[in-house]
């Protein structure tokens, strides 16, 4: 089953720093779930004279939540962390130009493909059986059923499967470990988001009284991606989705799980079908065409003059700067942009339609989809947008223009402030689409301008923290996978991940104030803010509660904004010392010597010190 690419593989994975921290952080957010429902329970006795006491229907109860909170924290994980594992597989071996090494052995397509994706998987797997021995501490209360438990471990296993096969076939299909990663998430998103908004298409158009045979290829292809969708495995093991008197659901979650199986071994089957025929086509493409594509300027279009800031020029118009997509990633992104347009279009004339009957209370459905729409998509951007910046600098080493950039008379100010500048303008087709729907809000509410301006701002903000982040830690990172897995686990952590460790504690009900002064550093709540305070000023939304989200909005702007700051100065200051650049001469210069053998007035010139 393994051979010789396996072992090399397990060894280097072990040599690995990172992936030894990501499983402590990991461990560290089960532990204080744990705590947190120990803590909601009541569980611990206070104090010797006759503290509270739990009963056992009650802590059957806890460690039933704890359960929910443990599998929905397990499969975020592994959405975050295996993709980024198995993207990087074999296009981090095409860009150190070592893959010509593998296919040059005894290695079959096959061999090098199914070894590498079990080293992948084992990887998954370690990570993911960390939280087992707190899990079974847990059980010991009672309330987790084993049909609940063996279902969480049957999800796991398939997402992880599926996620890593499809991880694995973009690797094959890409250059650089950063647009695989790029990539990668795209078609998760497409998997993800794209089925619910197509299933609420499909229902408009039945309702509206629209058919059909196309509908019905349309609804039969996409309940296949609905089957396979992470959430609804998570929650039909979990028993939240779609609660029903029927008990387990074993058939449903054979159905999910099986066709995420499936799709795992698909891809993996494509990847190894293809892993030589893509390096030799990518190898053997002619430079005449993108040479006569640059002359025509049908590339990029004519860029602007060089003005001041050559390096913001360089990020904003040179062709190794920029996300590559592809054409899977282009097919992923344009479907999700359709999707998005078209769903919000929907709404739209149904809510016009509405104000017919209800008048203006028909605004309200409307303005909380462009809520939640506008949490959502802004953090998958910002997300992105880390990401891309993550492999600013490490792709300058890569490509061995390190030493060109450092010799250049640039400071280690202009050069931090152009890559981060020229990230944030690569972001501005992202941002185009969510103008795009917000331009529907308007049409509805001139008022809503206002929140599309405060929002801007809000992601200007966030753009350029993410932005210092991504740079900050490419700076100082050796190659771009590294840095892309750190600066994507940091924003994710800092930007909500860390209320993970409180699912327990909603679920429970406690909380109050406290958990909303805790979304200070959430991400999606700082963009969806001004939406939420338009719903105040309205619909009198929130009551004594909006005070509490005015301040956790004005803590954590404030907040990453000094963040940001606090960062990019670090860059700038320490980027000499990393980048070795000498911050001055070793001896002075010397004037040139006289023409006589003995200098001028006979005497000898003075040799630099240490001559």
């Amino acid at each position: 089953m393994v051979g010789p690419l396996f072992r090399v593989e397990m060894v280097a994975t072990a040599r690995q720093g990172r992936f030894f921290a990501l499983r402590v952080l990991y461990g560290a957010l089960i532990l204080l779930a744990m705590w947190s429902a120990f803590e909601t329970a009541g569980s611990f006795n206070r104090g010797f004279g006759g503290g509270q006491t739990t009963s056992i229907q009650a802590s059957a109860a806890r460690a039933n939540a704890f359960f929910v909170a443990y599998t929905w924290l397990q499969t975020l994980a592994i959405l975050a962390v295996a993709p980024a594992i198995a993207s990087g597989t074999v296009a981090t071996e095409r860009e150190r130009r070592t893959i010509e090494y593998l296919f040059v052995t005894d290695l079959s397509n096959r061999e090098i493909i199914l070894d590498k994706l079990l080293a992948k998987l084992a990887v998954v797997a370690n990570f993911v059986a960390l939280g087992l021995p707190i899990l079974f501490l847990f059980r010991l209360m009672g309330g987790i059923a084993s049909d609940m438990l063996l279902g969480s471990f049957i999800g796991a296993a398939s997402l992880a499967v599926m996620l890593t096969g499809l991880g694995l076939f973009v690797s094959v299909c890409s250059q650089k470990p950063r647009d695989a990663l790029v990539r990668v998430y795209l078609l998760i998103g497409v998997i993800v988001v794209l089925p619910g908004l197509v299933v609420a298409l499909c229902a408009g158009l039945r309702q509206a009284g629209y058919g059909g045979v196309l509908l019905d290829i349309v609804e039969t292809i996409n309940g296949f991606f609905v089957m396979i969708n992470p959430f609804v495995l998570g929650g039909l093991t979990t028993g939240t989705w779609m609660t029903t008197n029927l008990g387990f659901q074993w058939k449903e979650i054979a159905l999910s799980a099986g066709g995420q199986f499936a799709l795992g071994a698909a891809a993996a089957l494509a990847a190894a079908a293809l892993v030589r025929r893509v390096h030799l086509k990518e190898t053997s493409r002619s430079v005449s065409v993108s040479k006569r594509k640059q002359l025509t300027g049908r590339r990029r279009g004519w860029p602007s003059s060089l003005g001041a800031r050559p390096m913001l020029w360089k990020e904003m118009y040179s062709g190794t700067s920029q996300t590559k997509l592809g054409f899977m990633g282009q097919i992923a992104a344009a479907l999700l942009i359709i999707g998005l347009l078209g769903t919000t279009l929907w709404v739209f004339l149904e809510t016009v339609e509405q104000r017919q009957f209800r008048g203006t209370n028909a605004n309200d459905n409307f303005f909380g989809y462009l809520l939640g729409v506008t949490g959502f998509v802004g953090s998958a951007i910002l997300l992105l947008l880390g990401s891309r910046a993550s492999g600013l600098v490490t792709l300058e080493k890569e490509r061995d223009c390190w030493l060109s950039l450092i010799a250049t008379p640039l400071t280690g100010k202009e050069i931090v402030q152009g890559k981060v500048l020229g990230n944030m303008y690569a972001a501005r087709w992202m941002f185009a689409v969510l103008a795009a729907c917000w331009a529907f809000g308007v049409a509805i509410d001139p008022a809503w301008l206002l929140v599309a301006l405060a929002t801007s701002a809000v992601l200007a903000i966030l753009s350029w923290y993410v932005s210092q982040v991504g740079v900050g830690y490419s700076l100082r990172s050796s190659t771009t996978l590294r840095s892309n897995l750190i600066t994507v686990g940091t924003l994710m952590l800092a930007g909500g991940g860390y209320l993970f460790c409180c699912c327990a504690i909603a679920v429970g009900g406690a909380g109050g104030e406290e958990m909303i002064l805790g979304l200070c550093a959430c991400i999606p709540m700082l963009i969806a803010y001004p939406g939420m305070a338009y719903q105040f000023f309205t619909q009198e939304w929130g009551g004594d509660e909006f005070a509490y989200f005015s301040l956790a909005f004005g803590l954590g702007i404030f907040g990453y904004f000094a963040a940001g700051a606090t960062i990019g100065l670090n860059n700038q200051r320490d980027f000499d010392r990393i980048a070795g650049r000498v911050s001055g001469r070793p001896f002075k210069a010397q004037e040139p010597v006289a023409a006589s053998a003995g200098g001028p007035a006979g005497g000898s010139a003075e040799a630099p010190p240490g001559m």
